[in-house]
């Protein structure tokens, strides 16, 4: 579909929508075994609140607007954004084309040519909605970054806005949470229900279940999975996200001891040597409520001390589409080469 629009011509939020459903949609169901698409939450009656408005580029490297709003009872997502920045909308204010003069991009096929846009996240899900459709609630993170989808279409779910959506869930609506642990790993997912129970997740009790990949297709919750690598790799369903990853986000490259981060074309820079851990999220499509999460490294000992890091230092995370991790800090995927480069030095 993208050959037969016109080069030099700017591909609205409205069309990128469009083609990223037209082009994934179907694939992911398959890969996934489950619907794409949330609720019918969002009811203006009862949204409002102080909520996080994130404006970023580059998977959020470059900031542009980062502070906590008031939203008011029945007040859109649209009218909050206009409130903060200068916006530019599409189709009758629905779609956003431009924010601070950023504008959606689109430049042909080819050598050259650019494919950029506005994506917008609430709580860490990429929203299948108008923006005039979407209202909001207390703690309620709202990130919208611009970067490219030309390797990489679309990222259905980022961990960038974590405890988010474990505490309000998508769109004023809660499936739950499961958290799945591996052999061994009981004592490290009882420390992330412990710590997402303390955060006010609105499922007093996050379910604790044995790793099963057919639970993980069908799941209809929102779901982390906490294993050692060594349980993962390999398997079909994380072959199928990795070979699938232009439409779901997953910037990694999974390894029996460890994972590789990725570039934004899902290509791995020279000499980049396995992380110890990861945190990583993405979903069957645009707006579902129900993402997959990933915390995961190498043995039993380095996953309880991945869960100690993510709990006493949850914003490590914040703005992140996923994270690998080195024993000591995070560094955000997609990675770029200066950010790999200072990483160099690690063992």
């Amino acid at each position: 579909m993208v050959e037969i629009l016109p080069k030099k011509i700017t591909l609205t939020s409205f069309f990128k929508m469009f083609l990223v459903t037209c082009l994934a949609g179907l694939l992911l169901i398959a890969v996934w075994g489950c619907q794409v698409g949330g609720g019918t939450g969002s009811d203006p009656a009862t949204a409002g609140g102080e909520v996080r408005l994130k404006v970023t580029e580059n998977f959020g490297r470059e900031v542009i607007f980062d502070e906590k709003v008031e939203a008011a009872p029945g007040e859109a997502v649209s009218s909050l954004l206009n409130s903060h920045l200068e916006v530019e909308f599409a189709h009758g204010g629905g779609f956003v084309n431009s924010i601070e003069g950023v504008k959606s991009a689109y430049s042909g096929i080819g050598a050259g040519s650019e494919k950029k846009d506005w994506f917008h996240y609430v709580n860490g899900i990429l929203t299948e909605a108008a923006v005039d459709s979407i209202y909001l609630e207390e703690g309620d993170v709202i990130w919208w970054d611009y970067h490219s989808w030309d390797e990489v279409l679309y990222v259905p779910a980022v961990t960038g806005a974590f405890p988010q959506p474990f505490v309000n869930g998508y769109r004023q609506e809660n499936p739950g949470t499961t958290i799945m642990h591996g052999d061994g790993a009981l004592p490290s997912a009882e420390k992330m229900a412990d710590f997402l129970k303390e955060e006010g997740a609105a499922d007093p009790d996050p379910e604790l279940l044995p790793y099963n990949e057919e639970n993980v297709r069908e799941r209809s919750r929102i779901t982390m999975v906490v294993a050692t690598w060594e349980e993962i790799a390999g398997s079909e369903i994380w072959e199928d996200l990795q070979e699938n990853r232009a439409q779901t986000g997953l910037f990694v490259e999974i390894q029996d001891q460890g994972v590789i981060p990725l570039d934004g074309t899902g290509a791995k820079l020279p000499e980049t040597p396995p992380f110890e851990g990861a945190v990583l999220a993405t979903g069957s499509g645009m707006g579902d409520s129900s993402p997959l999460w990933l915390l995961a490294a190498r043995d039993e000992e380095q996953l309880g001390r991945l869960a100690d890091a993510v709990i006493s230092s949850p914003r490590a995370l914040d703005a992140k589409a996923g994270a690998v991790w080195d024993g000591e800090e995070f560094l955000r995927v997609p990675v770029d080469q200066a950010e790999a480069f200072d990483q160099a030095g690690r063992e």
